[in-house]
């Protein structure tokens, strides 16, 4: 990130210490500016930096979890829904703990609101799901959890919902 500020703020010196000629545009031939400019036109490209935002960015952190709050508004991320005792839950739990997330394979789908309804299963089925204040945080939640290019998939996710936490 350094050499990326770096690179750039001496571009922009260049850029300023550049004298024009008077010719429209070129520095003057034997000018500190146009030796500069010779010399870096000379050398190779500066490397290609990682955009911190936008459609190529490059997500390399997990992003943290939301604080467990009855009546919250949260997105969650689904792992596993299925009925008690599923070892799908049991594997979607110990991968998001293996992640520094905290996880239950006996929360109860029931709690989540909107969430039964969305997977139209019973208010007995159990879930595991990683919960997020943001809409951001869940879709970089998703891309962590399949990085571009990975094949087989880490793991398989059921759904991303907007849900409202009734019960912890």
């Amino acid at each position: 990130m350094r050499a990326a500020i770096s690179s750039t703020m001496t571009c922009a010196a260049l850029l300023l210490l550049s004298g024009c000629s008077g010719d429209g545009g070129s520095p003057a031939e034997g000018s500190p500016a146009a030796d500069s400019s010779a010399a870096a036109a000379s050398t190779s490209q500066a490397p290609a930096t990682t955009p911190l935002s936008g459609p190529d960015a490059v997500v390399t952190d997990w992003p943290a979890e939301a604080p467990a709050e009855p009546g919250a508004e949260q997105w969650a991320v689904y792992l596993a829904v299925g009925p008690e005792g599923d070892p799908a839950l049991t594997e979607a739990a110990e991968f998001l703990r293996a992640h520094g997330y905290s996880a239950d394979e006996n929360h109860l789908l029931a709690c989540d609101g909107g969430a039964p309804e969305t997977f139209l299963g019973s208010n007995t089925e159990r879930a595991v799901a990683v919960y997020f204040e943001w809409r951001a945080d869940a879709g970089d939640f998703l891309t962590l959890l399949k990085p571009p290019g990975a094949q087989p998939e880490q793991f398989v996710f059921v759904d991303m919902l907007r849900i409202t936490r009734d019960c912890v």
